[in-house]
């Protein structure tokens, strides 16, 4: 992975085919859908206004706010998280209307009723809000949100072939395989909200001893499949303290702790073991600088770039069925039994794809997408650019909704410099494309196969956006 096709190939009726031209177009079908099966999943961020949990206002404050579009049949919405040493609730709102009061606990769930009100395409436009807080180290935390159930009809069973050529066999064949890329499509693909150039610390803390450290991203991590793993990249500029590195805690228990560092730029592609989470759960995930020796006090913050955070297949791959040999080029005197042989191969690939989904909450429920706000026009043209949403296509369409200045960049990242030639924070790509200047909220379907050498697999940000996600097509 990544795993993407442009065009599955149906049969076409009045498209007078061979025998072993049909059985080959399902079989390539059969191997695509059992690759679109899996998917690299991000992190659901849940950062909140401040860099740290463990310091904000006593009063109330935003958590955090999201996005997630509407599909008819959808009639819960669910927000999870954690909260320690907390006073008082949360307020949840939908689109400006409070929805939902939660009383916090150690682990919280709030299902809150979509069932009406909402038309297939509405985005729902969701805030987080502590309600009554009163203290300046409560830890409250949103660890998912999404909305189920999802469903779709039209599925027959795979027949048995035996015998001689059977046409409506086939065809319910090639029926299942376009079942399969429609109810994958269903769930859209969500972006990575990249962190670029988070301020890291350049002392050791307040009693000027031990280390200093700072929480660089709390998020948390589904588990899709049982031989997925954790990839963080991005890297670090460490500028002036002798000695720095950076822990990543999962689920509370510390399960990496980097090299060393001293001052210079580095890469950071750490791939870290999730098999203590369950299939198909979620854990906490932070992420934290910590600043070991320094030369005095006086000296430059370390900064922070984190771009991939997600899950991704392990070092043997996700699990890939055995599909039949190919059929063409056609072989002389291919019998009847060898061919159903295939047919029959194809069915049973079709039905475990359809077994892998249906089981995989990567596939089970609409999640909501990370909306980057600022308080003013100035904040949020900052924050815009640290925090733009990041793909790694996947897919041929993009839904994107939001005012201008709305933009797409991809290719190399190009770092300006002030007027001495110092490097600054700021930063272009080499293409960038405007997808809207309306002062308008406009909702936009974008065909990624018009941006040239935009391939698949290639990374691209979208900022300024309330929602960005990818579709298959």
């Amino acid at each position: 992975m990544p795993f993407a096709v442009e065009t599955l190939m149906p049969l076409v009726a009045g498209v007078p085919l061979s025998v072993s031209q049909v059985v080959e177009l399902l079989r390539q079908n059969a191997i695509a859908l059992d690759g679109l099966a899996y998917r690299d999943m991000p992190l659901f961020d849940s950062m909140a206004s401040n860099p740290s949990y463990d310091a904000h206002p006593s009063g109330d404050f935003l958590l955090g706010r999201w996005s997630l579009k509407y599909i008819s049949g959808l009639t819960s919405l669910i927000v999870t998280g954690t909260a320690s040493g907390s006073t008082g609730g949360l307020s949840i709102s939908i689109n400006s209307v409070l929805v939902a009061s939660v009383t916090l606990a150690g682990i919280w769930t709030e299902t809150i009723s979509i069932a009406s009100g909402y038309g297939a395409g509405d985005l729902l436009l969701i805030d987080v809000y502590t309600s009554g807080n009163t203290n300046k180290t409560s830890k409250i935390v949103v660890h998912d949100i999404y909305a189920t159930p999802l469903s779709l009809s039209g599925w027959t069973a795979p027949p048995t072939f035996t015998g001689g050529y059977a046409p409506d066999k086939l065809q319910i064949l090639a029926d299942d395989c376009d079942w399969l890329h429609r109810r994958m499509n269903m769930v859209p693909m969500l972006p990575t909200l990249a962190h670029y150039f988070r301020n890291g610390r350049n002392d050791l803390g307040n009693s000027g001893s031990g280390a200093g450290i700072i929480t660089q991203y709390t998020g948390s991590v589904l588990r899709p499949a049982a031989n997925s793993i954790l990839r963080i990249a991005g890297w670090a500029n460490i500028l002036t303290n002798l000695t720095e590195r950076i822990k990543v805690y999962l689920g509370g228990s510390l399960a990496y702790t980097g090299t060393t560092w001293t001052p210079g730029g580095y890469e950071i592609n750490v791939p870290i073991d999730i098999s203590s989470i369950a299939v198909g759960t979620r854990a906490e995930l932070r992420i934290q600088s910590e600043v070991l020796s320094v030369a005095n006090n006086l000296g430059e913050d370390s900064r922070y770039s984190f771009i991939t955070l997600q899950t991704e297949a392990g070092g043997a791959g996700y699990p890939a069925q055995t599909p039949p040999a190919p059929i063409l080029p056609r072989p002389a005197n291919t019998s009847a039994t060898t061919l159903n042989a295939a047919l029959n191969a194809i069915g049973a690939m079709l039905t475990a794809t359809k077994t892998t989904i249906e089981a995989s909450t990567a596939f089970t429920r609409i999640r909501a997408c990370r909306r980057v706000y600022g308080y003013d026009q100035h904040d949020w043209s900052k924050f815009t650019r640290a925090h733009p949403h990041r793909f790694k296509r996947r897919g041929d369409v993009l839904d994107v909704t939001g005012k201008g200045p709305l933009i797409l960049g991809y290719g190399n990242q190009i770092m300006e410099t002030d007027d001495d030639g110092h490097r600054t924070y700021a930063y272009t790509f080499e293409h960038e494309e405007s997808l809207t200047d309306s002062n308008l909220v406009e909702t936009k379907t974008i065909y990624l196969d018009n941006f040239a050498g935009l391939e698949v697999g290639m990374p691209y940000h979208i900022f300024g956006a309330d929602y960005a996600a990818e579709r298959l097509f």
